[in-house]
């Protein structure tokens, strides 16, 4: 088979019904590695996942090669071996030329109509099958949230006397905590997180002092 230069075949070799075969698939696995090779130079936020891509690429071949290989057998076995009538000659140019533009369609059609469709709703299941997974777990882990009150902060103010001046770092703050519930302190850098809590824990040091208000823990002062 080596021995035979591609392009100079008689077109009346008897061999070229089984070479058409051998032909086709060696185009097909040619075309597939450089698809593989093309998708892994792309950017990797445009790249099409392996599993996608094998499925477009592996339908393409073989839906090209059954074309191919039905042509095949018509033209070669049943109409010039069997009924002498020659429709034109194999020739390994057209074979290259007409799987690679069958196998380009095929597997640009199935990748855009078909699989990556189906991956993309795949993957949307698995991810609200796993937001409902752990919505339903965290539920499961919250605390019951009750309408007793279990912290009580009351126009809680403290200020701290520097030889700077007075510096107001907790102002009138008022909330309630239910049972179950959790407390978040939030903001940026030096705006009073710390002295509040602080303030709540009713541990504030000099020259700090903690000017009025009430903290009330389970109906206690």
């Amino acid at each position: 088979f080596l021995s035979i230069p591609f392009l100079k075949i008689p077109m009346e070799n008897p061999e070229v019904f089984n070479l058409g075969f051998l032909w086709a698939i060696v185009v097909i696995v040619i075309a597939i590695i450089i698809t593989i090779i093309v998708n892994n130079t792309r950017p990797i936020e445009t790249r099409i996942p392996k599993s996608v891509l094998k499925q477009g690429a592996y339908t393409g071949g073989l839906i090209s090669f059954g074309i191919w290989s039905i042509q095949l057998v018509i033209v070669e076995l049943y109409l010039r071996k069997l009924s002498g009538i020659t429709l034109y000659h194999q020739d390994i140019r057209i074979l290259i030329i007409f799987i690679n533009a069958l196998y380009i369609t095929i597997y640009s059609y199935t990748l855009r109509k078909i699989f990556k469709p189906k991956a993309l709703e795949h993957s949307e299941i698995k991810l609200q099958k796993a937001i409902e997974q752990y919505e339903k777990k965290q539920s499961e882990e919250r605390p019951h949230v009750g309408n007793n009150v279990i912290l009580d902060v009351k126009d809680l103010t403290t200020y701290f006397y520097t030889e700077e001046g007075v510096v107001k770092a907790v102002e009138g703050v008022s909330f309630k905590i239910n049972e179950g519930e959790t407390l978040g302190l939030v903001g940026e850098t030096g705006c009073g997180k710390s002295v509040t809590a602080l303030s709540i824990l009713q541990v504030i040091r000099p020259p700090g002092k903690i000017e009025k208000g009430k903290v009330i823990f389970r109906g206690e002062d």
